[in-house]
């Protein structure tokens, strides 16, 4: 019995053979469009040269290729994300534990007592500190000490003020 050789040229012994099995469906593909265009060739002249046959095993390839391309992208893609999902997850799962180790009564007590030190010396500071007088203020302050302190002596141990030339002024004329 005589048959098409075409199979055999595209798949050889390999009946697995993903490249020529794409390729032998190419080649079938041209032969079905051929007849459909009334190009139709008799079923036993169909054995195609090894140049032919390559040029269909190349075409097959290109679209494997293609396939494998895009594959690899949305895999790739679809794997990133999952990865950054887990992870990010992993992450979360940390930061809570770290927060739940952190956040014990007692450590809550204790960081609220610092933060009630350092809130009442901050007042302290502020209070004391606009109620402290400025350098100039202290200045007249010692003066006017200073000047009552010696209004406050007794006359008699008092210097005797200077008033016209000859004449002594007790602290009653100034």
């Amino acid at each position: 019995m005589s048959y098409s050789k075409a199979f055999d040229n595209f798949v050889g012994d390999n009946p697995d053979d993903v490249e020529g099995l794409l390729g032998y469906a190419l080649y079938k593909r041209s032969i079905r469009e051929q007849c459909k265009n009334g190009g139709a060739t008799d079923g036993l002249l169909r054995n195609p040269p090894d140049k032919e046959v390559e040029v269909y095993r190349s075409a097959a390839r290109a679209m494997i290729e293609t396939v494998m391309e895009d594959f690899e992208s949305l895999v790739s893609e679809q794997w990133k994300q999952s990865h950054y999902d887990k992870r990010l997850e992993t992450w979360k799962g940390e930061i809570k534990a770290m927060i739940r180790g952190r956040t014990t009564l007692a450590g809550a007590i204790m960081s609220n007592m610092i933060a009630w030190v350092i809130t009442l010396a901050i007042t302290l500071l502020v209070y004391f500190g606009l109620k402290a007088t400025s350098v100039e203020d202290q200045i007249a302050a010692q003066v006017d000490r200073e000047l009552a302190r010696q209004q406050a002596r007794p006359a008699a141990s008092a210097p005797p003020l200077q008033g016209a030339p000859g004449r002594s002024l007790s602290a009653d004329d100034g």
